[in-house]
């Protein structure tokens, strides 16, 4: 289970203590699989999940982004 809330109610209420006049928050994952066969067997098998997270705000006219995988 992830805090995603949390995570966003915090981004998002930093940015606008900070002056931003504008904040967006994602939070992405990505799932990835794959599978070596040798004579119709499964030889390898592999599943892989990338989790990420990023802010992206206006802050005096101009956009900012910071992403990272890292979910605190």
């Amino acid at each position: 289970e992830l805090p995603v809330d949390e995570l966003a109610d915090a981004a998002l209420d930093r940015a606008e203590r900070l002056g931003a006049t504008h904040a967006d928050f994602r939070l992405h994952s990505k799932h990835s699989g794959w599978r070596v066969l040798r004579d119709a067997d499964v030889d390898t098998a592999s599943d892989t999940t990338a989790i990420g997270m990023s802010v992206r705000v206006v802050y005096r006219g101009a956009w900012g982004f910071a992403a990272d995988v890292t979910l605190t």
